[in-house]
C-alpha cells in the first residue's frame, strides 16, 4: 500500500460511533506512521478525541451554522487539502 501525507477520518454525529472509532485511529497510525491524521466529528462528540496521541488535528463541524459559515468551513478544509 501507497503512502499517504494527510489522512482524514470522521464521524459526524453521534458519540457512540466516535467511541467505536478509536482503535481505527491507531490502527491508521500503525500503518501510516508518518502520515498527519485528522478527525472530523460534531464539535461536542469530539471532545472524547482529546489528547489522543495518535491524532495530529481535531476538526469541529457545528451542525448549527449558516449555509455561509459551512461554506467557509468546506473552503478551509480545502486549504488544508485533508
Amino acid at each position: 500500500m501507497g503512502t499517504f501525507e494527510k489522512i482524514l477520518i470522521t464521524r459526524l454525529r453521534f458519540i457512540g460511533d466516535i467511541v467505536l472509532t478509536t482503535p481505527v485511529i491507531r490502527a491508521v497510525r500503525k500503518k501510516f506512521p508518518n502520515s498527519y491524521i485528522a478527525y472530523l466529528a460534531d464539535k461536542n462528540a469530539i471532545t472524547l478525541l482529546e489528547n489522543n496521541p495518535y491524532l495530529d488535528e481535531l476538526i469541529p463541524l457545528d451542525f448549527s451554522w449558516t449555509l455561509k459559515e459551512q461554506l467557509n468551513f468546506i473552503k478551509t478544509l480545502r486549504t488544508k487539502k485533508i
